[in-house]
């Protein structure tokens, strides 16, 4: 973010890009290894720990992003004062949890502003917020999955099962989503929850806020030479420059620019 003032302030051209953010959900990695394998643990030994790439068609679509089968959710902290989180499997895949992104897609014209770093701006708004709830000593703020659809605000002293290892302390988490956000997420999350007959919902836990699906801000460059124009010989790719969204699309920039 420091970098993207730094070239604003030099002149260089920044673009509003839309981005993705939202919550992250865990469940027991034992829920979705019985919902994709059944009961048969042939399966588990020889592919694994169970992961799901699920899609709530919409007026906003909600979908998972970045599944993390038998992983953690960690901090994903780039400021001060700042929360939101992101998820991860070390390569054994073996912890008791699965974890993953549901996220939204926020459009420019739904920032606020015109300015250049409006995205950034709605990132810091709710990133702060998350901090500030849980008593600024960056746990995760939770909540269960069916509390957050009935609007029901959890005692603070609730102690809910999670994988995120600095602590953690349960919140509405409706306070740290965009209300456009909230609403996708309130309408999303039942339809998910049928394409897996009630086992998607069954024992999950919401973390977040998820403000890491992709950037808000796209550093123009040529679409020929793939260099900004007012400096030559620097190419900006990848997720940070705003042409990617994930680690392959990432890598695939990367290839392009090559």
């Amino acid at each position: 973010r420091d970098t993207y003032e730094m070239l604003l302030q030099t002149g260089l051209p920044l673009q509003q890009k839309a981005f993705q953010l939202g919550l992250r959900i865990e469940q027991p990695q034992e829920t979705v290894n019985r919902h994709k394998y059944g009961g048969d643990s042939d399966y588990l030994q020889l592919l694994g720990a169970a992961d799901y790439s699920l899609i709530a068609k919409g007026q906003k679509d909600l979908f998972t992003f970045c599944m993390c089968a038998g992983g953690v959710v960690i901090p994903s902290v780039s400021e001060p004062n700042m929360y939101c989180s992101n998820g991860m499997s070390n390569s054994r895949h073996d912890t008791p949890f699965a974890n993953s992104g549901l996220v939204v897609t926020l459009q420019p014209q739904e920032f606020g502003s015109s300015h250049p770093l409006a995205g950034v701006h709605v990132q810091r708004q709710y990133e702060s917020l998350a901090f500030a709830m849980t008593g600024g000593n960056y746990f995760a703020p939770v909540q269960r999955a069916e509390d957050f659809l009935a609007d029901r605000t959890p005692s603070p002293t609730e102690q809910l099962p999670s994988s995120y290892q600095r602590g953690t302390r349960a919140s509405n988490l409706a306070a740290v989503l965009p209300p456009s956000i909230l609403k996708a997420m309130k309408v999303g999350l039942p339809i998910l929850d049928a394409q897996w007959r009630g086992d998607f919902l069954q024992d999950a836990v919401l973390v977040g806020p998820e403000m890491r699906g992709s950037s808000p801000v796209r550093i123009d460059r040529d679409p020929v030479t793939m260099e900004i124009p007012a400096l030559p010989g620097v190419y900006p790719i990848g997720e940070g420059a705003g042409y990617a969204g994930g680690i392959v699309t990432a890598a695939v920039d990367g290839l392009r620019a090559a």
